[in-house]
């Protein structure tokens, strides 16, 4: 045994899991090593509680660990840190997508944040552990633990300070039973039974995540025969206007719009100040003009060459 904590009155301990099967609903947190924000932090230790003990999990056993309690859905507040570092450790992702596309993520502070919005009216702008476990349980953690587990990383769990093992386990009970009080106080506001959106929430907050860590990947060579084939194509809806008397950027283009338009009977609504509507959702009516459908492409292209352009 690792130790005990206290929390709610209740006596926890804390022991080195060693392949037991926790439960259908799992609570799992991660120390790791202290980096940049927008780096991925190496990980120390992940701990698991699934209302009875705290388990410290062997950095060794972690795959393990999901392998054995492969059905159950898991408790995490700000999930996407800890898959992304947990990923990071197992080098592969594969695990969490599918937990992800099971619908077998639970976050806390997605739910906090939706029950905020759907109860006040707005996103509240912080919604850390500390403060949610201080505002529901008037319980208070001590986040100063948060900052020191980076000359752990290779440690045995034996050899980490009592103090921080204690520090792990009383976050991530507290996570669980932040979930609890939560999913309650949401189920009176969730009329279509999805938690408030909230498993959207989570496949859209990890995909920023990791598109916030890694980027997004564009082929620039392609990139150039790509905005090549266009421009082709913007010539060749402009040849066709040409027809008709309308250039880009040429004097008096406005008035030669409205032309064209009492010309060819293109009978599109007028603006304010006079003139006819050259508005996609007007022209569309139109559509088989030659005019009106050189003059949707020429401007459909001449966008979308704009944003390639400036990759």
């Amino acid at each position: 045994m690792l130790g005990s904590v206290s929390f709610l009155d209740t006596q926890y301990e804390v022991h080195v899991w060693n392949g037991q099967r926790l439960g259908m609903r799992v609570c799992i947190d991660t120390e790791t090593t202290l980096t940049p924000f927008h780096i991925t932090p190496s990980l120390v230790t992940m701990q698991a509680f699934a209302g009875k003990d705290v388990y410290y999990v062997p950095k060794d056993q972690i795959k393990r660990f999901f392998e054995i309690n492969h059905d159950s859905t898991f408790i995490l507040h700000n999930f996407s840190f800890d898959f992304d570092v947990l990923a990071k450790f197992l080098e592969g992702e594969e695990v969490f997508y599918k937990i992800i596309d099971e619908h077998r993520v639970l976050d806390t502070a997605i739910l906090y944040r939706l029950y905020h919005l759907g109860k006040i009216g707005f996103i509240p702008p912080r919604y850390n552990l500390a403060l949610l476990t201080e505002k529901f349980f008037n319980v208070e953690l001590d986040k100063e633990g948060q900052t020191q587990w980076s000359p752990y990383l290779n440690s045995k769990l034996e050899n980490i300070p009592q103090n921080l093992l204690e520090y792990g386990a009383l976050d991530v009970i507290a996570t669980y039973y932040l979930c609890g009080k939560l999913e309650s106080l949401i189920k009176p506001l969730d009329s279509e039974g999805t938690l408030l959106s909230h498993d959207i929430q989570v496949k859209g907050e990890y995909a920023l995540n990791r598109i916030f860590k890694n980027g997004i990947g564009f082929d620039l060579e392609r990139r150039d025969a790509l905005l090549k084939e266009m421009n082709q194509k913007l010539e060749d809806e402009a040849l066709i206007l040409d027809l008709y008397g309308w250039r880009r950027g040429l004097k008096g283009m406005k008035s030669r719009y409205d032309q064209i338009c009492e010309q060819y009977g293109i009978d599109v609504p007028f603006t304010a100040d006079g003139s006819r509507s050259s508005k996609k959702e007007d022209l569309e009516k139109f559509q088989g003009n030659q005019f009106v459908d050189a003059y949707l492409m020429y401007h459909e292209i001449e966008k979308a060459t704009t944003f390639i352009r400036n990759i």
